[in-house]
């Protein structure tokens, strides 16, 4: 027997798909973490690198969930626009 699930609550198989874009966005805010609290030169200079490097990662694998046919538009939203679209 299968089951439809709900337009809002997607099953375990499109959760899964998504699991290496929230590994990036973690590492990602983890380095912006460690940029904000660096203080010497050199630390800032690596850790502004690693932002960049995480940033495009990121981007690069909503690019790849695109082109495999998934809709990642509400990845794509600012906070703003967000918040616009659920009407707060």
């Amino acid at each position: 027997m299968t089951t439809t699930a709900h337009r809002n609550f997607p099953d375990a198989d499109s959760v899964a798909i998504f699991d290496h874009y929230h590994v990036i966005a973690e590492r990602l805010r983890r380095e912006r973490v460690r940029l904000a609290s660096a203080t010497a030169k050199n630390d800032i200079i690596f850790r502004t690198m690693q932002v960049a490097s995480a940033e495009r990662e990121l981007e690069q694998e909503l690019v790849f969930l695109e082109n495999s046919g998934i809709d990642v538009s509400l990845y794509r939203m600012t906070d703003k626009e967000l918040l616009k679209e659920l009407g707060v």
